[in-house]
């Protein structure tokens, strides 16, 4: 009997489905680019670091807006290096990352990224402290707009 190979999306049509999802739900969302483009003298301009992630999205939990990145791969495919370093550096400022290879998988690291927030517990937000500093340095140095 023959085997039947059932065929797997390239990545950029799992990133086309993923772009489409977010857009869908209503969240602003951006394809970012990290290719590089010849300039004007014919050298590689690269458009952002390597190992930037594929879509950068707006993310709303409770009245607070986040990016979310996510870094798309086709079933199988693997992130490289500089994408797994970009990760470490993105969940250690607590931004979401996700690492997918279908909707499926967005739509799981924005309820994981949800509940994450919301388990937090409750304190200042970091832009009401932001104010009241500035407020007080304005008093300090005599503006009292």
């Amino acid at each position: 009997m023959a085997v039947t190979r059932v065929p797997v999306a390239a990545e950029k049509d799992v990133q086309a489905m993923i772009m489409a999802y977010l857009r869908m739900r209503g969240f602003y969302t951006l394809r970012l680019n990290a290719g590089a483009l010849p300039n004007a003298q014919g050298r590689l301009v690269r458009m952002l670091p390597a190992g930037t992630p594929d879509v950068c999205f707006g993310l709303t939990v409770d009245g607070l807006t986040y990016l979310a990145f996510v870094e798309v791969k086709r079933v199988g495919g693997r992130q490289s290096e500089r994408q797994k370093l970009c990760q470490q550096d993105l969940d250690a400022r607590g931004i979401p990352y996700i690492l997918a290879t279908s909707v499926d998988d967005v739509d799981t690291g924005i309820v994981a990224f949800t509940r994450r927030v919301r388990a937090r517990p409750l304190g200042p937000s970091p832009l009401v402290a932001y104010g009241e500093a500035n407020r007080d340095k304005k008093r300090i140095h005599g503006d009292h707009t």
